[in-house]
């Protein structure tokens, strides 16, 4: 009798085991990341290759159609770039990456209107190419700003930081390029004030890039 007991007891934790091994298993193979296929590199890397090109014959022809065509084919190519990428992984934080890629294809509408009004006259529609240009800026400003705002480590320490070398570069701008720019009497109030927004704008985000590159990169999810 109590070799049967014994039997039927082993028998049945035997068989009452559940399959550890398998459900780590099974664990261990979905936590394992997705293989990278091969071949992946290769958009990449004709994508650099062709870049390198079109700025290479945009130095080349700055001033001529062929420079023209190479800065808007390299622009809106990044701005598509940016866009098929951002569309494709579906980062959480999208709407700075579709700022940022807005803001080449207008840059570069801008430089065409540059180039076709070049000779025209009156006093608005000179302004055009410029307003179109700082409304870019402005796009990829808020892009960087998009950015910074989702990032939770971007204490006090790092806003002093970023904000005493901003105003280094606001004084800097100010008595090289937006003092000369105010004090020309032959220029239009409009022209001085488009004028003194570009260095104004590139210190914003020269301000926005010191905060994002202070602040810790996993802090946001984007």
């Amino acid at each position: 009798m109590d070799a049967v007991r014994a039997t039927t007891f082993s028998g049945g934790g035997t068989a009452a085991r559940p399959p550890h091994r398998h459900r780590q298993s099974d664990q261990s193979a979905e936590s394992r990341p997705a293989p990278t296929p091969r071949g992946a590199w290769v958009v990449p890397a004709v994508f650099i290759v062709a870049a390198a090109m079109l700025t290479a014959v945009y130095a080349l022809h700055p001033g001529d159609l062929v420079g023209l065509a190479a800065y808007g084919t390299l622009s809106c190519s990044v701005g598509g770039a940016v866009y098929s990428g951002t569309r494709r992984y579906r980062p959480s934080i999208r709407t700075g990456w579709y700022l940022l890629a807005v803001a080449p294809p207008l840059g570069s509408v801008g430089m065409v209107l540059r180039r076709l009004l070049a000779t025209s006259s009156g006093t608005l529609l000179p302004l055009l190419p410029d307003i179109v240009t700082i409304i870019a800026y402005l796009l990829f400003t808020a892009g960087l700003f998009v950015f910074l705002s989702a990032r939770r480590g971007a204490g006090a320490d790092s806003a002093v930081d970023g904000g005493l070398m901003a105003v280094a570069a606001l004084l800097l701008s100010w008595s090289m390029l937006i003092e000369p720019v105010l004090a020309n009497a032959q220029l239009p109030v409009a022209s001085k004030v488009i004028n003194g927004a570009y260095p104004t704008i590139s210190v914003a985000i020269f301000f926005l890039g010191a905060l994002l590159a202070m602040t810790e990169p996993g802090s946001t999810a984007s």
